[in-house]
């Protein structure tokens, strides 16, 4: 409510302790990127009924303050007794960051994709960070799995890698099979040992965020906690190799895969700088004109439009997309090519165009999900129609080298790997003729 007389805006918030303290955050979010100056008189906490606590009018000079005085209030008014199932008792028994974390993923709605991202992000830092224990605290989470099926499988460690809009997953490239010596888990004859409630927050976040298994008949089993000599250093090494720093506004350092560096990099930038959100709204305002549609042959209407995601050696389309590109716009489906020579920015013009298409068709050669650096390339193609337009169509795949070799990026084995529809097509050589009966059938046209 606003009082015009004092100038004043008061905000109350009715509900649980968790989602006082969303408001706390989002306030403080808000006040630094848009209302620099600007402070917090008095904010209110009313609880709601039946939850341990009291209705309460504090009054705080800083935001910070604020936010470590509900902390503590909720600590203090932590109810006891059983949790959510598979909650360790020493869980509820510690009322600290870590207890507070899995509250919070415990109640986290599911469809919530912006908070369930922070809240992945913050328990990553956590965990990563100088709060974690000694044993646990690297760069970069890895995460232990073994068969399920078998009393003595050999197990691997997989490094958990961090993607926006909650879209977690496993590098499942990067597997580490652990020597005889290494040790998932460490001893349980600790009361206060952590491992335990370590383990259920990620088996939460995992479920919370739905990455799979790295293969049928895995089961995640725990953090990496201690490993032998040989398998400790392909850990260093591979994370050294693959992985770095970026700077979170919010939750602080995060470290992520090289492949995920260049969108993470843009959207930090827009988090810590007023500056850039404001063009965010200008764009989001004026919104951009999608690739232009030729008219389709003999006058008639195009049936379906196609995105092409593909590599542009030498500034020019592969000769296989303009093939496919003839033969579809005789079936009267048209494929868009869009050139990252002409300018335009993955935000805008290309993400209108893909926004009107039914499918997503990419061309797989060795070097496909490689990030250029371009305004317009595969991998960002890959993480734009998955995180926005799946829900519009499949994504084809055309496999254009051996089934024996390997990509050279993670984009590419990752999507080729998934159970989306695959067609072969060696670079060089002649069309397959089931190419185009097959794009036209995952269309769903006759």
């Amino acid at each position: 409510a606003v009082d015009p007389a004092s100038k004043l805006i008061r905000i109350q918030c009715y509900g649980n302790s968790t989602l006082r303290q969303r408001v706390l955050d989002a306030l403080g979010e808000m006040l630094r990127t848009r209302f620099p100056g600007v402070g917090i008189r008095t904010v209110s906490l009313i609880g709601i009924p039946g939850e341990a606590s009291e209705d309460t009018v504090v009054s705080w000079d800083g935001l910070g303050d604020a936010q470590r005085g509900l902390a503590q209030w909720r600590r203090r008014n932590r109810p006891t007794g059983t949790g959510a199932q598979g909650a360790s008792a020493a869980a509820q028994a510690s009322p600290d960051a870590l207890a507070q974390l899995q509250e919070e993923l415990d109640e986290q709605p599911r469809g919530e994709e912006a908070e369930l991202e922070r809240l992945a992000f913050r328990c990553v830092a956590f965990l990563t960070g100088s709060e974690a224990p000694s044993q646990t605290r690297h760069k970069v989470l890895w995460l232990v799995y073994h068969d399920s099926r078998q009393s003595h499988s050999p197990r691997g460690a997989y490094p958990l890698l961090l993607r926006l809009n909650a879209d977690l997953c496993l590098g499942e490239e990067l597997r580490v099979e652990l020597g005889p010596a290494s040790r998932a888990t460490a001893a349980r004859e600790r009361t206060d040992d952590p491992q335990p409630r370590i383990d259920h927050l990620l088996r939460t976040l995992l479920e919370a965020t739905d990455v799979p298994p790295p293969a049928p008949g895995l089961e995640f089993e725990s953090v990496l906690w201690e490993a032998d000599h040989d398998s400790r250093a392909k850990v260093e090494t591979l994370t050294r190799r693959h992985f770095s720093r970026v700077k979170h506004p919010e939750v602080g350092d995060l470290y992520v895969h090289s492949e995920h560096r260049s969108e993470f990099r843009d959207a930090m930038a827009m988090l810590a700088s007023p500056a850039a959100q404001a063009r965010v709204q200008h764009q989001v305002q004026q919104p951009p004109n999608a690739m232009p549609l030729p008219p389709a042959p003999g006058g008639r209407q195009w049936r379906g439009q196609v995105f092409a995601s593909l590599r542009f050696p030498d500034g020019l389309p592969k000769p296989e997309a303009l093939v496919l590109k003839e033969s579809l716009a005789e079936k009267l489906v048209y494929l868009h090519i869009v050139n990252p020579s002409a300018g335009q920015s993955i935000s805008d013009a290309v993400f209108a165009t893909m926004k009107q298409c039914q499918a997503f068709i990419a061309f797989g050669c060795p070097r496909y999900g490689e990030d250029t650096g371009n305004p317009v390339y595969t991998k960002k193609e890959v993480d734009l129609w998955e995180n926005c337009c799946r829900l519009q169509g499949p994504m084809i795949l055309l496999r254009m080298i051996s089934w024996d070799a390997q990509f050279e990026h993670l984009t590419a084995e990752r999507i080729f790997g998934l159970n989306h529809l695959a067609l072969e097509w060696a670079e060089g050589e002649d069309m397959p003729s089931n190419i185009v009966p097959e794009i036209i059938r995952a269309l769903g046209l006759p």
